[in-house]
Parts: C-alpha cells; sequence; structure tokens
C-alpha cells in the first residue's frame, strides 16, 4: 500500500510528533505576539493577528523556495483556477481565524475545538462530494458535535453563565477555523479527483497564500521591530519544519497508524501553554470534552482502517 519503509513505522511517529510539536510552539509564539499573553521570558511588542498570518506566509514561502523552486512554477500551471482560489481562500481564513482564536483564549481551549476539523471535512464530503457516510463516520460526528458542545457551554452561554476564561463568542473562531480548513481539505480532495497533481496543488498554496493574506494584513499593517522580525522568522521556520516533518511521516507509515500520534498536539499545545504562559486548564469540562472528541476521531481511524482492508481484499482477489 505504498509506505516507503514499512519496517521502519515509528519513524514516522517520531517525524509526526516532531510536527506536532513545532506546530504547538508556533502556537505559544502567536498567542504572545498577538497579546493573548505575556512572554515570561521576553517583553515583545504585540503584532495584529492578520499582519502576523501574512508574515508567516511570506516567510515560509521564502524558506520553501529554494527547497521546492519546481514545485513554485508547478504552482502557475492551474487546471481548474477556481476551485483553486476558493481552497486558497479557506486556507488563508483558517489561518486568520486560529490567530485570532489564539489572541482570545488559552491555547489548550483553542485546540480542542480546532480538532472538530477532520469531522467537518467529512460532513463537507459528504454534502459536496457526495462520499458515503459509513457507521463509524456518523459516530464520529455525533460525538465530535456532544464534545464542541461540552466544551463551549451554549445552553450555559444563554443563560449567561459560561465560567470561561474568555469572552463566551471567542469559541466561533476555532470552530471557523476548523471550519474553512475542511473547505480547503475538500477542495484538495475536488482537484485531486479532476486530475490535478499534488505538485500543482501546493505550489498554488505557496504562491497564493501569502499575497492574499498580505491584503487581509494591510488595514491593521505596522512595521515589525527587529525583536518581532526574530521570532517572525522562527514561527516560518518551525511552520515550514512541521510541513515537511508531516509529509516526511507519511513515508514512513500508514496515515490511519499516525492518526492517534496526531493527538499529542493537544497535550504538547497544552504543555507549550503552560511553560510559556502559566496557563494549565482546570475545567473538568474542557478535558471531558477533548476527550470525547478525541473519541471521534479515533472513530475515524478505524473508518479509514476499515477502508483500507477492504482496499486490499478486493486487490487480492
Amino acid at each position: 500500500m505504498g509506505m516507503r519503509n514499512s519496517k521502519n513505522p515509528w519513524i514516522g511517529v517520531a517525524l509526526k510528533i516532531l510536527a506536532c510539536a513545532c506546530f504547538a510552539v508556533v502556537n505559544g509564539l502567536v498567542r504572545g505576539l498577538t497579546g493573548g499573553a505575556e512572554f515570561p521570558f521576553a517583553e515583545v511588542a504585540i503584532l495584529s493577528f492578520a499582519q502576523l498570518a501574512f508574515l508567516q506566509n511570506a516567510v515560509g514561502t521564502a524558506y520553501m523556495v529554494p527547497l521546492s523552486w519546481s514545485t513554485i512554477k508547478a504552482g502557475l500551471k492551474l487546471k481548474h483556477p477556481h476551485i483553486h482560489l476558493i481552497r486558497v481562500l479557506c486556507a488563508v481564513f483558517g489561518l486568520l481565524c486560529w490567530y485570532r482564536s489564539l489572541s482570545l483564549m488559552p491555547i489548550a481551549y483553542a485546540m480542542a475545538l480546532s480538532f472538530t476539523g477532520p469531522l467537518l471535512t467529512v460532513l463537507g464530503s459528504r454534502i459536496f462530494l457526495h462520499e458515503s457516510l459509513t457507521l463509524y463516520r456518523l459516530m464520529a460526528i455525533g460525538l465530535g458535535l456532544a464534545g464542541s458542545l461540552i466544551i463551549t457551554k451554549p445552553f450555559q452561554v444563554l443563560a449567561g453563565e459560561t465560567g470561561l476564561p474568555f469572552p463566551a463568542w471567542a469559541t466561533a473562531f476555532p470552530l471557523l477555523a476548523a471550519a474553512f480548513w475542511a473547505g480547503s481539505k475538500i477542495c484538495s480532495r475536488k482537484l485531486a479527483a479532476a486530475g490535478e497533481s499534488s505538485l500543482v496543488m501546493t505550489g498554488a498554496l505557496l504562491l497564493f497564500m501569502a499575497p492574499v493574506s498580505g491584503l487581509m494584513a494591510l488595514s491593521s499593517w505596522s512595521m515589525p521591530d527587529s525583536t518581532q522580525w526574530l521570532w517572525i522568522l522562527i514561527i516560518g521556520l518551525l511552520a515550514t519544519g512541521a510541513h515537511i516533518f508531516q509529509a516526511k511521516s507519511f513515508q514512513y507509515a500508514e496515515v490511519t497508524f499516525l492518526t492517534p500520534f496526531g493527538f499529542s498536539r493537544f497535550l504538547l499545545s497544552g504543555l507549550v501553554g503552560y511553560l510559556f504562559f502559566g496557563e494549565f486548564p482546570k475545567s473538568q469540562t474542557l478535558w471531558v470534552g477533548t476527550i470525547v472528541i478525541l473519541l471521534s476521531l479515533y472513530c475515524l481511524s478505524l473508518d479509514q482502517r476499515t477502508l483500507n482492508k477492504h482496499q486490499k481484499t478486493r486487490q487480492a482477489l
């Protein structure tokens, strides 16, 4: 089934966890730079979340150009430009909503709610791509919805008694980020089904995310100082490294095997929140809701595992 080195799946696990660690540190730096919390080890002026999203995209593209110039050039050869445009817009708005959420709430809360993304992808794939809804997928959607309701406490919000350490309306941003990223993934599936190569799709994101996010940042632009530039370069390097490590992990192990290890992003992000800002969520509802959402993602991994077994059986016949 296409694992380059099936004898060393644990190398894939190590790369996956390394990618999650990079993303976790990025989350912490973004929270500090956007004013969500104060760094205990440095005084840094606040940047707008839109400007930071643009600068990360620009720096990430600059890092990738010498590594994959052929990918950049491939991004100009679009067969379906309208779908690519929707995909890029979804990716940009997803990043903007994610950075906005980090500026408003502790990392652990934002991360827990962002795990609804795969569930929204399944639901969107059913609506827009007419993919089937298996029992595992239905269970996953139900559990994911239940977990989100436990964390966001919508009924307490209506009663004006949330007990959340941030404004109740802030919970919309990680959910919106998850929805936009789900839209980007659905567009990717649509493009793949239409015969677009992965090289072209990657190149399109590298080429167009920075300009589009730059337009969003114009209204809040201020020139970063030297300290801010240093952190921006580190964020771009970590984010780029995370994507590379994640892509490499799939060369050593199957997606279904690696999926449970992706949950480490929540634990590592929570650890970064605690080490950077002293944020340790004591809310029982957060932990209960997170466990329910992670169970929903486990259902999706079981569904994919079942699908892979059926495919192998058909190939053997």
